[in-house]
């Protein structure tokens, strides 16, 4: 199996990358900078607007595939490799290099398992996490939930997909904390309004599927090795860390934390507010990234995160995460299947059946995975339609 790795830097006025192939590594000059800004700068705006997005009127990403050329080495595009790991820089951070057109026209990620990693640390540190991942079956949680919808839940039908074709997890007494610094579990009181006096039960089957303390359960719970979130997303443009998922609210519950060695109980509440201005199908919370970061440590080996809004490859000053996606890789996550922009149900659908279908439960790498499901989707459909879903992190 061949894997190269294309780590990008922009330098003056110039694009650079090394191709890094085994134990050898060389730089190439791909193109002045100046030659790209304003392409790129159109292209920025083009997937941030929901509008063009949901009609796909995008004349600019449908001819990335041929400009977006000029930042892929020459050799790359004429013998693509069967992994290829980029490593972005400054602006390509938010470009779907997987898009360019190779040399026979067609999209790399048909010929390749693309994945992307925001810088090489990162990708070192997820690498050497490998020894951390369930060696038993690769049992997997989640779902999915769609709180503005007044119809059939869609989200939810694509979270069964999903589920069904691995093990399924279900919470019991092994997943409460498996350690004194990890006693933080959450307790619910449906019905009892004097919380001060309520009994603490500890909580393993919750009936809501994608409440909040069920995701943070899932993310880390050491028994389960895929985590499937499908939901919508949403973004703080003024505090990023306040952006997140809209989860299904669980009710009315309490914390249990170690705080200088005693046991402290408090409500369990979100972090910030919903979002203003929006209609709700069913009672919500969010779940911000703040909540994320502030919480135990992922680890999921893959998480597929189907999330308008939540896979965006931001990078913001000093490489802060700028999206739901990148923080679960930085806390934990091995792998991270997200849309780069926003996505269409069809597609999503379309795309996670021929990719489960491959990937078998860990029997082939994620990446190649990845790169069957664009396989299969390659003939009749829309490039701008199939171009949102990527891989994020390590490529196994």
């Amino acid at each position: 199996m061949r894997v190269v790795g294309l780590v990008y830097m922009l330098h003056r006025d110039s694009v650079l990358v090394a191709v890094v192939e085994g134990a050898s590594r060389r730089w190439v000059h791909l193109c002045g900078v100046h030659e790209l800004l304003s392409l790129i700068a159109g292209l920025r705006e083009e997937l941030d607007d929901p509008a063009k997005v949901a009609r796909r009127r995008l004349p600019l990403l449908r001819a990335f595939a041929n400009w977006g050329r000029r930042l892929i080495p020459d050799e790359v595009l004429e013998h693509p490799p069967d992994v290829l790991v980029i490593v972005p820089h400054d602006f390509v951070h938010q470009m779907p290099l997987h898009l360019v057109a190779a040399e026979d026209g067609r999209a790399l990620a048909v010929h390749s398992g693309v994945s992307y990693c925001s810088s090489i640390s990162l990708f070192s540190w997820i690498v050497r996490r490998r020894r951390h991942w369930s060696s038993g079956p690769p049992l997997a949680a989640g779902g999915g939930v769609d709180v503005l919808a007044t119809g059939p839940d869609t989200f939810q039908q694509l979270g069964d997909v999903v589920l069904a074709t691995l093990p399924k997890w279900e919470p019991d007494a092994t997943s409460l904390p498996d350690s004194p610094e990890e006693m933080d579990e959450v307790v619910m009181r449906p019905v009892d309004p004097d919380l001060d006096n309520a009994v603490m039960t500890p909580d393993l089957n919750l009936r809501i599927e994608m409440g909040r303390w069920r995701v943070k359960r899932i993310l880390r719970d050491r028994n389960v090795a895929v985590a499937c979130l499908v939901a919508h997303g949403f973004v703080d443009s003024e505090n990023h860390r306040d952006s997140g998922l809209l989860l299904q609210a669980a009710g009315r519950s309490l914390r249990r934390l170690r705080v200088h060695g005693q046991m402290m109980t408090f409500p369990d509440v979100p972090l910030r507010e919903l979002p203003a201005n929006q209609a709700f199908a069913i009672d919500a919370e969010a779940l911000t990234i703040a909540e994320l970061e502030s919480s135990l440590p992922p680890r999921a080996r893959l998480t597929i995160l189907l999330a308008c809004s939540a896979g965006s490859s931001l990078q913001l000053r000093g490489d802060e995460p700028g999206s739901v996606a990148e923080s679960l890789l930085r806390r934990g996550s091995a792998s991270v299947i997200a849309p780069m922009w926003d996505c269409d149900y069809e597609i999503a659908a379309a795309w996670a059946e021929p990719f489960l279908a491959a990937w078998r439960g860990g029997a082939m790498p994620v990446a190649l995975a990845v790169r069957e499901a664009f396989r299969s989707l390659d003939d009749g459909l829309d490039p701008t339609a199939l171009g949102p879903i990527h891989l994020r992190g390590d490529w196994q």
